[in-house]
């Protein structure tokens, strides 16, 4: 996990790969901490084109999508 924001008691984990294509392994840090308290969002940032959900819950986003979250700010 690259990122782990928090307010007040809840946490936003954020992963980030240098990578179009996603494997399985890049998942792996996030599913882990899954049922940690305060744990709110999961999100997996990658240099893809396509934003989704995946089955764990995980929010898989685009760089580009992701940079525009940051500039109205994660909820």
């Amino acid at each position: 996990m690259d990122l782990l924001l928090s307010r007040n008691d809840s946490f936003i984990a954020i992963e980030i790969k240098a990578s179009r294509r996603l494997r399985p392994e890049h998942f792996k840090a996030l599913s882990a901490i899954k049922e940690l308290k305060g744990i709110i969002r999961r999100i997996l940032v990658y240099e893809g084109e396509r934003a989704f959900m995946d089955e764990d819950g995980i929010e898989v986003v685009p760089v580009e999508d992701f940079l525009e979250i940051l500039a109205i700010g994660l909820k």
